[in-house]
């Protein structure tokens, strides 16, 4: 898995978490970040409306992620990227309506 995680995340609609980012680091693109900050794992989700991908919800955190708290950012993930859908659906009935006037 080469490049930018949140990339990989939103190029493949695969969620990804790496639980322990000290012993990842090799899978991080900024390694001497990750150790400075402190940080401890990453997760992303997918934002995916009707088998599109609209874009990703990504964290890095200084506490260990475990499988629960990646499966309620998955969570949020999906009711996120159904918000974000109808937000774009309602702005183009917007549009459209004003097209008609």
């Amino acid at each position: 898995m080469n490049g930018l995680k949140v990339g990989w995340v939103g190029a493949t609609g695969t969620p990804l978490l790496i639980p322990d980012a000290a012993s990842g680091h090799e899978r991080l693109s900024r390694p001497d970040w990750v150790q400075r900050e402190g940080i401890r794992s990453f997760a992303g989700h997918p934002l995916v409306s009707r088998d599109q991908v609209l874009g990703v919800l990504a964290t890095f955190t200084r506490e260990p992620l475990d499988d629960r708290a990646f499966a309620w950012l998955g969570t949020f993930a999906n009711q996120a990227g159904v918000a974000i859908a109808n937000a774009r659906a309602f702005e183009e009935l917007d549009r459209l309506r004003k097209q008609l006037s």
